[in-house]
């Protein structure tokens, strides 16, 4: 059988820190009731990998590992290419849902402190893997419920091993139902994608007016999404100009936003900028139609990884890198219809 735990923590949207709206973690315990749950750092990708948390309910916060996979060594003090899967209880009492999970994940037998989490050293980790192999779904997307309070499902316990106390194998149908979810998951991830958050708050708002769009409705950190375009399209007039191109901003009236030209070459760019690591953008339906009715003539240019830092009161961008495509061509199979969203090759 494969190696994976279930492990249920406290409910929050980002899992990284203490942010406005998502301050610490909601249910999975008692302790989360005054104290906050070290999982709030179990998306944390600051460092390039994740580090996870639950509570175990051994006194000295160990795992068994034989109940993961009951081969490993008695001596062992961790155990690699573990699937850990995250859920946890919704906040409104819905019952408790895959909130995200980590691939080919170390476990260890011990936790161990958070030494990524400068001035917070005092977070425990259980479990690390790649921010490559993290997945972290939006809370509209947490619809895969964890069964509790029957045979073969959850206890008291917030973890739940595929051996039992025997070290046979547990084969109940939900467990595999997740393990198939998970293999053959495509959707939108924040750990890539943070920003998708502001499209889920626009359904949101869109399904409380009546499916009618009166302006966009919402606001995520406004100031933070302004700030992270605007040096984006910065980024992007000067890499056009340094190429020789006469640039002008078209962004306020078409469904582009740099219109470039130099001699008889002409291009039609369409600009972003994340905080995440520019695998997915979200596109309009008059931005789309732009591209193919200009194709050829149309790039894409993402300025990814923007950290937006305060600076003597002020909110400021620094960092990121681009991506340029050009000619910029959309696949189809690169499309999912929120908005859009665009997985850049």
């Amino acid at each position: 059988m494969r190696k994976a735990i279930f492990a249920r923590i406290g409910w929050m949207t980002h899992y990284a820190g203490d942010q406005p709206g998502d301050e610490k973690p909601i249910g999975g315990g008692s302790y989360n009731e005054d104290g906050v749950g070290n999982e709030i750092y179990n998306f944390d990708c600051s460092k390039n990998t994740v580090r996870g948390f639950w509570q175990p309910k051994s006194n000295d916060c160990s795992i068994s590992l034989d109940r993961i996979f009951p081969r490993v060594s008695k001596t062992a003090k961790l155990l690699k290419e573990v699937l850990v899967v995250f859920f946890a209880k919704h906040p409104e009492g819905h019952g408790q849902f895959v909130v995200g999970w980590y691939n080919d994940a170390t476990v260890l037998k011990q936790c161990k402190l958070n030494g990524y989490i400068s001035e917070k050293e005092k977070y425990n980790y259980l479990c690390e893997a790649s921010k490559d192999n993290a997945v972290l779904l939006p809370p509209n997307s947490r619809t895969l419920r964890i069964p509790r309070g029957v045979k073969g499902t959850f206890g008291q316990a917030n973890i739940f091993y595929l051996f039992d106390n025997n070290r046979f194998p547990r084969n109940a149908d939900w467990i595999m139902e997740v393990l198939e979810y998970v293999d053959n998951y495509n959707g939108v991830n924040l750990v890539k994608s943070p920003e998708a958050m502001e499209v889920e708050k626009l359904l949101i708002s869109l399904e409380n007016a009546g499916g009618r769009n009166k302006g966009q409705g919402f606001n995520v950190d406004q100031e933070k999404k302004q700030i992270i375009d605007n040096y984006a399209m910065e980024k992007a007039i000067s890499y056009y100009r340094k190429k020789g191109y006469t640039v002008v901003d078209n962004s306020k009236t078409n469904p582009y936003d740099l219109y470039c030209t130099n001699g008889e070459d002409e291009v039609y760019v369409e600009v972003k900028g994340t905080s995440g690591d520019g695998s997915q953008v979200i596109l309009t339906p008059r931005e789309v139609a732009n591209v193919k009715m200009r194709k050829p003539h149309t790039a894409l240019f993402v300025f990814y990884g923007i950290q937006v830092k305060e600076t003597n009161g002020k909110l400021v961008a620094t960092g990121g890198k681009p991506i340029v495509i050009f000619p910029w061509e959309i696949d189809k199979r690169h499309l999912e219809p929120i908005s859009y969203w665009y997985m850049v090759p």
